[in-house]
């Protein structure tokens, strides 16, 4: 067929903006919103406490997993697709199985909230008709922000993300404050904040994506059957990713219970916030990167803002550690105090989650699902097999130690794995090693000299003034300048 040659059109080939700033854009108007993220996450826990959260966090987790075969991972094929009618093609295929999705989750939540008083309950119908409307919006963002990535608009990636996520902060907050239910505020703006980004992108140029008027069922087929590659590696990747966290929050309320479910989620919540921004902003540049030069220069990128990010993130990630129980009580109450030990014991794995998780784009553009697969089905064995056995002890605190145990090794291994696995040289991983195992061990030090002060926002002025001296260091003797330079100078 004719639509699927091979010749590349001129958005394939259209001269890249640099990496750096590519990035640079996105993650500023993303890490604003996270920054509203946070800041509201003490306010919303003065409102709903870890039980209610715990809930929450259920119903987020069944909207992640249905959201998978919301599109069946076709969003991918947007991005690498080599000419402009495939895109859309697939664009249209994604948006198809997003709509069809939403109406079957909305048909048999009803029935099963209408059949089992328990689920009616504790979400109700209202809820039903949210998770419709969230995995509707969900699709076409998801669709939108491939095609932005296609076309290198990442200003307005930077736009539908603050949008989406500053509008579920917004609108939880207002529903609150208004003395709505708690569980319905929390679900009510998480799907919410979904449908206000897909406002924002309908108004720029990610609506060439479904300019949809030639199309017709047998070019989405001819779109199916081309990019099957994403569905059959790719949905299995995420549904395994999804179910694996499910079966984990599973495992921890069935032992701790809905508070130490409740206390768990809000630490990945916290300490996931820093992974969301990057993932979010430096995924997108590095993949756009990767579609006009060679591997030997996405492997220096790659690295270099791998080194950025645990520069600029390990002072945070090691003082939050060191000063939980201070922290928690400041900022949470004492209703939270057992959110404490788990920002602890997790601080570490979700450090290098957030430096390193961005690069798993490259699998896609590769071609390399199956091996990415593998190594995902690998953790997922490991990981819940400890976590049950740990389980029988009825310990919420041992579950969690295992699980983080086994994620600080899976990340190392998975980096260094994802540079072997799509061909990238790996002579720079050697110097990033021993620079973050120096920082690490110097932020200990230096929280832990700083620990004897009464003040938290003593120690807090401290270890800000030491990082700033860190980073100037870095920028002036030990490569930083070169370094970032590099990031923002690297064009085709």
């Amino acid at each position: 067929m004719r639509c699927w040659s091979k010749r590349r059109d001129f958005f394939t080939v259209r001269p890249s903006m640099s990496v750096g700033k590519n990035a640079g854009i996105v993650t500023t108007a993303t890490g604003l919103s996270q920054l509203a993220q946070l800041a509201a996450l003490p306010m919303i826990a003065s409102y709903a406490s870890p039980q209610i959260f715990g809930s929450y966090t259920l119903f987020v987790g069944f909207c992640s997993v249905v959201a998978i075969f919301a599109g069946l991972r076709y969003d991918g094929a947007i991005v690498v697709a080599y000419s402009a009618r495939q895109a859309r093609m697939a664009s249209a295929l994604v948006a198809t199985l997003g709509i069809v999705t939403a109406l079957a989750v909305v048909t048999l939540g009803t029935a099963a909230v209408s059949w089992n008083d328990y689920l009616n309950q504790l979400f109700g119908f209202a809820s039903v008709w949210l998770a419709g409307m969230y995995i509707a919006a969900n699709t076409f963002l998801r669709v939108a922000i491939a095609w932005l990535t296609r076309i290198g608009r990442f200003g307005w990636i930077g736009a539908v993300q603050f949008a989406s996520v500053s509008g579920m902060v917004l609108l939880q907050l207002l529903l609150l404050l208004n003395g709505i239910a708690p569980l319905f505020s929390l679900i009510a703006g998480f799907a919410g904040g979904q449908l206000l980004g897909v406002i924002v992108a309908a108004g720029g140029p990610a609506r060439q994506a479904l300019r949809l008027a030639h199309v017709v069922p047998a070019s989405l087929l001819g779109a199916a059957r081309h990019f099957i590659a994403f569905p059959r590696y790719m949905i299995l990747y995420g549904l395994n990713s999804s179910m694996r966290e499910r079966a984990i929050h599973f495992l921890m309320g069935s032992a701790g219970g809905a508070n130490e479910l409740g206390g768990f989620a809000m630490a990945q919540r916290l300490l996931g916030t820093p992974h969301g921004l990057l993932h979010g902003s430096l995924g997108p540049a590095l993949l756009r990167h990767a579609r006009v030069f060679d591997r030997p220069e996405v492997s220096r990128v790659a690295v270099a803002l791998m080194e950025l990010a645990i520069l600029l993130f390990s002072p945070v990630f090691i003082f939050v550690a060191m000063n939980a129980p201070s922290l928690t009580y400041a900022l949470f109450g004492s209703a939270w105090q057992g959110l404490a030990l788990y920002l602890q014991i997790l601080a570490l794995p979700y450090l290098i989650l957030c430096c390193t998780a961005f690069i798993d784009r490259l699998y896609e553009m590769y071609g390399q699902q199956r091996a990415a697969l593998r190594l995902e089905l690998g953790y997922s064995l490991v990981v819940l097999v400890g976590i049950t056995l740990v389980g029988l002890t009825g310990s919420g605190t041992a579950m969690a130690i295992v699980f983080a145990f086994v994620y600080t090794l899976y990340e190392l291994l998975w980096t260094y794995r994802t540079f072997i696995i799509n061909g990238l040289p790996r002579d720079r991983l050697a110097r990033l090693f021993r620079f973050s195992i120096g920082l690490l061990i110097g932020w200990l030090v230096v929280n832990a000299a700083v620990l004897s002060l009464s003040s938290l926002s003593a120690r807090l002025a401290i270890v800000a003034s030491i990082a700033a001296v860190t980073a100037f260091v870095h920028w002036r003797w030990l490569g930083g300048r070169e370094l970032l330079l590099g990031l923002i100078g690297s064009r085709r």
